[in-house]
């Protein structure tokens, strides 16, 4: 098996369930934990090499004073996906990722139903 068919298959299975998040504050130039990846789902796209997936991340307590104005949320969603470098060197994260807490999550997930699927 070569270099790109190992890696691949290697994207195919990869997971974060377990890891931490981090968010950078810009404005303090520190990170904060978001919370633990407590599970996800994620679909595979074999012909351009994209993992994308739907992340449920149980907030850390920092997170979850930060995230009082949403019901007291303790659980949040992140859209993202994983890819290989140019070189098929490594497994690395998508630039571009959407988190937001539970009750926003369903709201989009409920207008998306809405709007494109019960139609």
């Amino acid at each position: 098996m070569g270099k790109k068919e190992r890696l691949l298959r290697e994207l195919e299975n990869y997971s974060t369930i377990g890891k931490k998040i981090y968010f950078k504050d810009k404005s303090r130039k520190r990170y904060s934990i978001v919370g633990k990846v407590e599970d996800e789902v994620a679909v595979w796209d074999k012909k351009y090499g994209y993992k994308h997936f739907i992340q449920k991340i149980k907030y850390s307590e920092e997170m979850k004073m930060k995230m009082k104005i949403y019901k007291n949320a303790k659980y949040g969603f992140r859209f993202g996906y994983y890819t290989h470098d140019a070189k098929f060197r490594r497994i690395v994260w998508g630039q571009y990722a959407s988190h937001m807490p539970e009750d926003m999550f369903r709201d989009l997930i409920g207008q998306a139903k809405h709007k494109f699927l019960d139609k």
